[in-house]
């Protein structure tokens, strides 16, 4: 299939935020000017303010962007004649991808602290990322469907899911600034938030 040719806006609003990220990492929300970033993403400052109203708008964007990349394109459709366990530990590896992702945690801790006083902000844009299927909501109301798993609520389950992970993988690095995981905790955290999920809600 022909990839699609992105329009000249698109390509632009690609090229602000590949360099919003890169200032970013940089220098720091705070420091970093809009004439910075018309200059480094090669558009006018006009330009930069068409596709983003403030740095603010542009964080969100980039952590949105990097999110429904992890999240909402993740190529696992319910199989019901694979095994469950198997299929729910690659939506589990997606996600460990996600909070291990040298750039996604680096953005994570630009924007809690750009937003620390402005904590309103952060938690509306959270809110609408939650409000979006994920392609592990729509694995998992498929395999309810096909009666592999007793959930009353697929939402929260889905959450438990992100919350054991989090825990070990995602916010000792992003609050407290320790190491990246190893390959061996990212296994054993995956491995054990699996059998904990299947132990809990599959319908044996």
């Amino acid at each position: 299939m022909d990839e699609v040719k992105k329009s000249r806006s698109q390509q632009k609003r690609e090229d602000i935020l590949t360099a919003a990220m890169k200032i970013f990492k940089e220098q720091g929300v705070q420091a970093t000017s809009m004439d910075q970033l018309a200059e480094t993403a090669n558009v006018s400052k006009r330009t930069v303010y068409n596709h983003f109203d403030s740095k603010e708008t542009l964080v969100l964007s980039l952590l949105n962007e990097m999110w429904e990349q992890f999240m909402l394109r993740t190529p696992v459709e319910y199989r019901s004649n694979e095994s469950i366990e198997d299929q729910l530990a690659l939506l589990i590896e997606a996600e460990t991808n996600m909070m291990c992702d040298h750039d996604f945690v680096t953005l994570a801790r630009l924007a809690m602290g750009h937003f620390f006083y402005s904590p309103a902000k952060m938690k509306d844009q959270l809110d609408r990322m939650r409000a979006q299927e994920t392609a592990l909501h729509r694995w998992l109301k498929a395999a309810i469907a096909d009666g592999k798993f007793a959930i009353e609520d697929i939402e929260y389950a889905a959450e438990q899911i992100g919350s054991l992970l989090k825990g070990t993988l995602f916010w000792p690095v992003v609050m407290c600034n320790e190491e990246a995981p190893t390959n061996e905790i990212r296994t054993h955290t995956q491995e054990q938030t699996l059998q904990m999920f299947m132990s809990r809600y599959a319908i044996t």
